[in-house]
């Protein structure tokens, strides 16, 4: 005997974006009555609110298909690429659509408004009816289950593709005008045995990955957007637990998660894209807030050829300490409660991509302008330092710098440290000090700035080194000195530091009055971290006694 299932449709509200293969839109708006159904007895439907939230609490999996054709599976909740919601709207669902064939040309078919209809099956568990005076009928429905999405041309070819599940669709629903009606046919057994036969249809059409095998990467997104939109998951808990484990830190609140190892991962990448000399530092990991690193004073006199029988005479290599210690620093963004229930917006990436920008951006001033242990900053390369002195040449004016002015700096440095061009040796520069060398140009007029499109993040190159920009060394509060360039291996030259443990926080209306009479959610992102100078010989800055305005 085939289960009976019911299907509903609706128009334009499917939307595909430029990122990934993403979809998303609203599956159904509750508590609105729906067009005209049935065949035999017209009637009007509505979705009561919490009805979607409860059913997606039920934990069985729902697939997004093409066409409700399980052979076209676009998106799981199996393995997080399919999220489904209930807001003050209704039930959202968004897709990162897996990158099949037929995933790609519906993606496109979506994203260009060909497809924009979506319909999803249930199977109603407790409604009530009402009759109204020309005959028809007002249906609420209070509970279901929640089988499976699907992105559809064409309504009218439901049936048809559906029926092969051994799936009967109604038309039709039984109604009951009592005041509410439980569906006593479809009871619990029923149910799993509803849910049964879906898990061995799909066995027999895809692959199937058990709960165990969801790899930890998925459990920390997943656990992260719980944490974000306020929900409760094992994932979330999990998360939190790493906090209430670990020792206590100051200002750490419930309201807060440890970012894990993968996301932890995925802070330090995306800082590496806004923050390139940051990304070319030697940065490690450590799980304490502090770490000691061991550095060279000097290379020791360069090897020589001896006669026979004559002693090699030693000469001193000398190391020294370089400690790294926890020095908090973070960063904060504010948001509305619309834009963390957004319908359109990736929360995970979204608040990992702005938290980590606004502190790779701090990192990179630190590593210039560090003030020091004292100010619980980072170690700055530009600012003066008894202990690590970076060898400094002075130039009269910035208007007058020329090409041999910067091939005699180039020269300077030890070659050993600027022989691994395509990592770590690059130079960075104000924006002034830029415009200015983007004049200069060989006696064929060609620039020696040159534009290089297959280095990513940057589009110049001098003297065959990658060039990089800082808006700060521009600003002569922080500047005062006018030390507008410096070039050198960063990695050799400077050490950062990165404590595994980076935490989020999460303050919402609900436990700050700003944030309630705001109608805003703050999110904090902070960690420990530090930079010193490692050896200062494989760094050179250059300074200018004026600079123009």
């Amino acid at each position: 005997m085939k289960e009976q299932f019911e299907l509903r449709f609706i128009n334009a509200e499917l939307t595909g974006t430029d990122d990934g293969l993403r979809v998303s839109g609203y599956v159904n708006k509750t508590n609105q009555w729906s067009e005209q159904m049935g065949t035999r007895k017209k009637f009007v439907e509505r979705i009561l609110p919490n009805t979607f939230r409860k059913a997606l609490q039920n934990g069985n999996e729902i697939h997004f298909y093409a066409e409700h054709d399980p052979n076209k599976i676009l998106a799981s909740t199996r393995n997080g690429s399919l999220s489904l919601r209930e807001d003050e709207q209704g039930l959202f669902m968004s897709a990162n659509i897996a990158p099949t064939s037929w995933g790609k040309d519906y993606h496109t078919l979506i994203t260009t408004g060909i497809i924009r209809n979506m319909s999803f099956g249930m199977k109603v568990l407790k409604d009530s009816w009402k009759q109204l005076s020309d005959g028809t009928y007002e249906r609420s429905i209070s509970d279901l289950f929640l089988g499976e999405v699907s992105a559809v041309r064409n309504p009218a070819y439901a049936q048809s593709s559906i029926s092969a599940r051994s799936i009967d669709i109604v038309d039709d629903p039984q109604i009951n005008l009592s005041k509410e009606n439980d569906n006593k046919m479809f009871n619990q057994n029923t149910l799993n045995s509803y849910r049964a036969k879906l898990a061995d249809f799909d066995k027999n059409t895809v692959s199937v990955r058990n709960n165990d095998e969801v790899t930890e990467e998925e459990k920390e997104i997943r656990g992260f957007e719980q944490f974000l939109r306020k929900q409760d998951g094992d994932e979330v808990r999990e998360l939190r637990a790493m906090v209430a484990s670990s020792t206590p830190v100051t200002g750490q609140t419930s309201g807060a998660i440890t970012i894990p190892t993968h996301l932890h991962n995925q802070v330090v990448e995306k800082m590496h894209e806004v923050a390139p000399i940051f990304k070319h530092t030697r940065n490690f990991s450590p799980a304490n807030g502090y770490l000691e690193i061991l550095a060279e004073e000097n290379m020791g006199a360069t090897a020589t050829f001896i006669g026979e029988l004559e002693d090699i005479i030693p000469e001193d290599f000398t190391l020294r300490k370089v400690m790294l210690s926890a020095k908090r620093g973070g960063t904060a963004i504010e948001m509305s409660e619309h834009t963390i229930n957004d319908s359109g917006i990736n929360i995970v990436d979204y608040a990992i991509k702005m938290l980590s920008k606004r502190l790779g951006f701090t990192v990179d001033e630190n590593i210039l302008f560090g003030k020091g242990q004292s100010y619980n900053e980072f170690e700055g390369i530009l600012i003066d330092s008894a202990q690590n002195t970076i060898a400094q040449t002075t130039v009269a004016s910035l208007s007058g710098l020329t090409m041999d002015n910067l091939i005699d700096f180039y020269n300077s440095i030890n070659p050993q440290y600027i022989s691994n061009i395509d990592e770590d040796a690059i130079w960075v520069m104000s924006r002034k000090a830029f415009n200015r060398i983007a004049k200069l140009k060989d006696g064929n007029h060609v620039p020696y700035l040159n534009r290089d499109i297959p280095y990513k993040g940057t589009a110049y190159q001098l003297l065959g080194h990658r060039v990089y920009i800082s808006e700060a060394m521009d600003n002569p509060t922080l500047n005062p000195s006018n030390k507008l360039i410096v070039f050198g291996n960063f990695f050799e030259g400077y050490t950062t530091m990165t404590q595994r443990g980076i935490r989020l926080r999460h303050v919402t209306g609900d436990t700050d009055t700003t944030q309630a009479l705001r109608g805003s959610e703050l999110l904090v992102l902070d960690g420990y971290m530090d930079g010193k100078i490692l050896q200062p010989d494989a760094l050179k800055v250059m300074k200018f006694t004026t600079v123009p305005q």
